[in-house]
């Protein structure tokens, strides 16, 4: 039954839950948008690009998702903020993120368990950009 106690607990939880994401998002939005007034975005974006405009995505987008596959989704979260992508970009790294997220955490667990690490990060960083890919191929045809 849903009483005042209630919401009165899910309403903390929920500031709670925004505060501690926020703490993440908006230091990591505030370095990059710093960041996109100096060379180093322009140089990130050069190495990346190639293989990011596979996917439709600028090559600046390669910090949003490397740091997404090994720091953790919400830093990812603040950089896309930052980059002022479209709609259909946002859904495309949101799904390669969906299948590399936090690589390093995951890969310390799927070590304990007596699974070969290389081949499973492979299969996930492959596998993103592959379905990075094919987005790219159906938002040209849909857009």
């Amino acid at each position: 039954m849903i009483t005042r106690k209630t919401w009165k607990k899910g309403t903390l939880n929920g500031f709670k839950t925004s505060f501690m994401l926020l703490k993440i998002i908006v230091p990591v939005f505030a370095a990059v948008t710093i960041l996109g007034h100096t060379p180093v975005i322009g140089y990130i974006s050069g190495v990346f690009g190639p293989i990011m405009r596979f996917t439709g995505l600028p090559g600046e987008a390669a910090i949003a998702f490397v740091t997404g596959a090994v720091v953790n989704i919400y830093a990812a979260i603040g950089i896309i903020i930052a980059l002022n992508l479209t709609p259909w970009q946002i859904t495309t790294i949101a799904v390669m993120l969906n299948l590399s997220h936090e690589l390093v955490v995951e890969s310390a667990i799927l070590k304990k368990t007596g699974i070969k690490v290389f081949p499973i990060i492979m299969i996930r960083l492959l596998s993103a950009f592959l379905v990075g890919g094919a987005m790219n191929a159906m938002g040209k045809l849909i857009f």
